[in-house]
């Protein structure tokens, strides 16, 4: 018997460095995973799933760049913008390096659009003016034909800096400077009436 109690004391030893190891092996796992931000909270976000405070929002989703065309009506005038196999932007037939950056520039200008405000997503939209828009974007991604974004402009905001957008698909309706429309009108009553 006495040999036994010479024993468990040595076998305590040995898992006491271990359990110790072990412990602080935790530790570290969970101070790094702590600092990785595995255990932050969600970010806060509106009623869309858009971060809040994470900079700013962008009206358009789509980089520009990947456009293959754009469709711009403003006041009844519809004009349709292609984008050629070598990057410049055509208006029908008509073509050339002036015109291709002149769409050029104003599209880039529109993708940079800020959302000033979320104004609604469940309210009546008829408020705003955009079910009889005085201006629609819609924008493609490829060849197919299929609208990738389309936003419809109504009535100016009572600050009259803004203006309110109908986004579609989402019937989200946010304000955006007022100056990106005046661009885009600009465009279009540039080509003239045909």
């Amino acid at each position: 018997m006495p040999a036994d109690r010479t024993r468990a004391p040595r076998r305590r030893r040995w898992r006491t460095p271990a359990v110790w190891i072990a412990l602080a092996a935790l530790a570290a796992g969970v101070f790094a995973l702590d600092r990785a931000g595995v255990f932050a909270p969600p970010p806060p976000t509106d009623a869309h799933g858009h971060v809040l405070g994470a900079g700013p929002r962008f009206l358009v989703r789509t980089p520009i760049d990947r456009l293959a065309g754009a469709e711009i009506a403003v006041d009844g005038v519809a004009r349709r913008f292609d984008r050629g196999a070598n990057g410049a932007w055509r208006h029908g037939e008509t073509g050339g390096a002036e015109l291709s950056a002149r769409i050029g520039a104003a599209l880039e200008a529109f993708g940079r659009a800020r959302i000033v405000r979320e104004v609604t997503a469940s309210r009546d939209v008829k408020a705003y003016g955009v079910l009889a828009p005085r201006m629609s974007v819609v924008l493609y991604a490829d060849d197919s034909g299929v609208p990738r974004e389309r936003y419809f402009f109504g009535d100016p905001a009572p600050d009259g800096l803004n203006r309110y957008v109908l986004i579609f698909g989402e019937f989200l309706v946010v304000t955006v400077p007022e100056y990106h429309v005046e661009n885009l009108a600009a465009l279009v009553a540039s080509l003239g009436e045909g």
